[in-house]
């Protein structure tokens, strides 16, 4: 997808940007010349504090008692702003807006948005935000490119949901780049907050060279600074450089914190660096985050990986609350070379009422590789369909096509071996 259309602009090259400030204290003074209103400055004072109390943890819970009550009480001021026509009008209308945004509604949000007779920069980050959220990361790259010709000036965080989109949406070798450069005409590239989801963009998209030197750009890096080039060499492959920046961001006095920890694990884990993994664990203890669910997991993972698989299990055991993620870093230690006891973690998740996914099925039916644990895997295959998981991963279909050739394979060892075929003969019976 291309944003060539995005900044379509006047005769003249620049876009054209009117500053506009959005400020809840006060209403604007082009807001159709309504005076101050009781009434409206109740509802949007609502709208405010609604907003103020979703935090980031609700935005990814939908079942919270307090987005249940936000979206109630979104409603009810919709409602009363329509009832005494405020609804497009003025800052209430953009709060509204935001509030839709924040209780996850899309098609409330996009309404209100698309009826605006005047829209800010909040009202625009809203529905941004919304979009981004729900994973429509092209609405938001053309929801820009609107913003641009509106008249708006974006801010960081506008820049900073685009960038994001962009490197899961489009090419960012025209796209990333583009918006690269209206970020510098708009004099946003020395904003830290801005650098850093340039960094990101460029680096989760495989840009390592672009992202390095956006990096080196930085003047005072941060944690996110750090690790957005780090998990980006990781992901590519590259743990020499992982290694290298982990390394510098420690003489940096910068103390790592969970997602840099996990991801100089997985590098670890990469190239079953033991040692460097050993040494990985032990900052994660001066730090306190050896237990915390990403580093915990992550140190499971790596010692699994690396072969030490009873350091696995007792950094298990030292987890306060054990997740999925942890549980399946060791079922499938276990599954390499001992089944019966990934069977045992996997019973353990069922008793702590943990909910396997595709990746822990997947991991046991990658050790039922012959006509000894046929039986097994079958089993296992029943549970994924009554799960209702194997059309929604094509990876469990691959392994359980891997069990039926390694059953195969060893029935036709057999058949070489014995013409009379009676072991077979057993097999098939039992088996079947």
């Amino acid at each position: 997808m291309r944003l060539r259309f995005l900044f379509a602009s006047s005769q003249n090259s620049k876009p054209r940007f009117i500053v506009q400030y959005s400020s809840f204290s006060k209403i604007t003074s082009d807001s159709t010349s309504l005076k101050p209103d009781p009434i409206y400055n109740h509802l949007l004072g609502t709208c405010v504090q609604e907003c103020k109390h979703i935090n980031t943890r609700h935005l990814f819970d939908e079942r919270s008692q307090r987005l249940t009550h936000a979206l109630k009480t979104s409603r009810i001021v919709h409602a009363q702003s329509l009832k005494f026509g405020f609804g497009s009008k003025g800052l209430l209308g953009n709060a509204i807006v935001d509030l839709y945004a924040k209780c996850g509604n899309v098609d409330l949000a996009e309404k209100v948005f698309n009826r605006l007779e005047e829209r800010d920069i909040l009202a625009w980050n809203s529905i941004l935000s919304i979009y981004s959220k729900r994973g429509l990361f092209e609405h938001v790259v053309k929801s820009f490119g609107l913003l641009c010709n509106s008249g708006v000036l974006p801010n960081e965080f506008t820049f900073a949901m685009v960038l994001s989109a962009c490197a899961k949406a489009v090419d960012v070798n025209y796209a990333g780049h583009q918006l690269h450069t209206v970020i510098i005409k708009n004099n946003f590239a020395s904003n830290l907050f801005v650098g850093n989801a340039l960094v990101d963009m460029y680096a989760k998209s495989g840009a390592l060279k672009e992202a390095r030197q956006q990096f080196e750009r930085i003047r005072n890096q941060d944690h996110v600074s750090w690790n957005a080039i780090i998990v980006g060499y990781v992901q590519e492959g590259d743990e020499f450089e992982a290694f290298n920046m982990f390394r510098r961001m420690n003489l940096s006095w910068i103390l790592p914190d969970e997602v840099s920890l996990a991801s100089i694990l997985s590098a670890c884990a990469n190239v079953q660096g033991l040692k460097q993994g050993k040494q990985i664990h032990c900052m994660s203890v001066k730090v306190g985050l050896e237990t915390s669910i990403y580093s915990g997991s992550s140190l499971i993972d790596m010692y699994a990986k690396c072969g030490d698989i009873g350091a696995a299990r007792k950094v298990l055991s030292c987890m306060p609350e054990r997740g999925v993620v942890s549980m399946n870093a060791l079922v499938a230690g276990y599954a390499q070379n001992n089944l019966e006891e990934a069977i045992v973690l996997y019973q353990e998740m069922m008793a702590e009422r943990l909910t396997p996914n595709e990746i822990t099925f997947a991991s046991l039916l990658d050790a039922c590789d012959g006509h000894h644990t046929f039986n097994l895997g079958t089993q296992i295959h029943c549970l994924i369909v009554k799960r209702g998981l194997l059309y929604d991963a094509d990876f469990l279909g691959v392994s359980l096509l891997d069990d039926i050739r390694a059953v195969l394979k060893e029935l036709t060892e057999l058949m070489k071996k014995d013409r009379h075929l009676p072991e077979i003969e057993s097999f098939w019976h039992d088996e079947m």
